[in-house]
């Protein structure tokens, strides 16, 4: 008679196989453990080696003083990104957000943009673009760049 067990679907040959595979694991998980345990020695022989102390910086102090003057090289796909990133933003890129918005209100990205944006100290010099139509792009939010950006400061 069979027992209704969880063992009578197995075999004696099964179980053999499956055992004779637990070294190999076992030999996986010694090798993972030991290149964990020397990097993590190497890393706090380093450390003392060269007296650092593994803490994080002190907070950063008021951001006044001068702005920062920065010109952008190509106003493609990563410039608008950039420019977007220190707080200038295209009217084309917001008019987006803002319909995004109204269509799904769990879209957070202009919000996130608008009251997430730190007060930069970063002007938007200019910009060097090759392409006509980039150049158009990135001249006619000039003075909306100019004043979002002054108002996110």
């Amino acid at each position: 008679e069979k027992e209704d067990s969880i063992f009578s679907k197995w075999s004696r040959r099964d179980l053999l196989k499956g055992l004779g595979g637990l070294p190999i694991l076992g030999g996986v998980w010694f090798g993972a453990a030991k290149i964990a345990g020397s990097a993590k020695r190497e890393r706090n022989f380093l450390l003392e080696t060269l007296n650092v102390k593994a803490s994080p910086p002190p907070p950063s102090g008021p951001m006044s003083g001068k702005p920062l003057r920065l010109g952008i090289i190509g106003f493609g796909i990563r410039g608008e990104q950039l420019c977007r990133s220190l707080g200038f933003a295209t009217t084309q890129w917001l008019d987006e957000m803002k319909e995004s918005t109204a269509k799904n209100p769990n879209d957070t990205r202009l919000k996130e943009f608008m009251g997430g944006t730190y007060a930069l100290t970063a002007l938007l010099q200019g910009a060097t673009l090759l392409f006509f139509f980039l150049a158009a792009k990135g001249i006619s939010n000039d003075d909306k760049i100019i004043k979002e950006s002054n108002r996110l400061r």
